[in-house]
């Protein structure tokens, strides 16, 4: 298997990130939907609690509420699967992300997760990757801040994320800009 970063990105590294001249870049991914899948841990709270079985494909807050679970709740869920140490260390790795991440850092690139969770959820985060046995790798929340402002302090030269509002508000702020579905 191969990872292929485009050229020019690679050439434009060379003026941003940390690695300048190395053709190394620093890249940011979120955490949630582009390295971790709690797509199982929804569907099986959703069950539980509501008897409502969701497909994958429903479990996005919009189709959940319109399948019968009250907004409040859905709110109330996410709560648990993020921040429930117990709950939230089951989530399932997104299939080869952490075999792209481990090339990626073969070839000396920076990884950095950005995540929307609270500070609190760092030490849940760093947790995770522990019993995957991946280490060393830098976690950043964006609590008191945005994630452009994060990125842009990072220095990124690329950025993935799986919401399409979360990366259109970083135009301008990270060169390349992925959107991982």
């Amino acid at each position: 298997m191969s990872f292929q970063i485009p050229r020019e990105a690679l050439a434009d590294s060379e003026v941003r990130g940390s690695n300048k001249g190395e053709g190394k870049m620093r890249i940011g991914i979120d955490f949630d939907g582009v390295v971790a899948d709690n797509t199982s841990l929804k569907i099986r709270y959703i069950r539980e609690n509501f008897g409502i079985t969701l497909s994958p494909s429903e479990c996005k807050r919009e189709i959940a509420v319109a399948k019968g679970v009250p907004n409040e709740e859905y709110s109330k869920m996410l709560e648990t699967i993020y921040n429930d140490p117990p709950v939230a260390l089951e989530a399932e790795e997104v299939p080869h992300a952490l075999l792209y991440m481990n090339l990626l850092r073969e070839d000396k690139h920076e990884l950095d997760i950005i995540t929307t969770r609270h500070h609190q959820s760092k030490e849940i985060v760093y947790g995770w990757f522990k019993r995957k046995n991946f280490n060393g790798i830098q976690v950043t929340t964006t609590h008191n801040t945005s994630k452009r402002e994060a990125c842009l302090g990072l220095k990124l030269d690329i950025f993935t994320d799986d919401d399409l509002d979360k990366l259109e508000d970083l135009v301008g702020a990270v060169p390349y800009l992925f959107l991982f579905d």
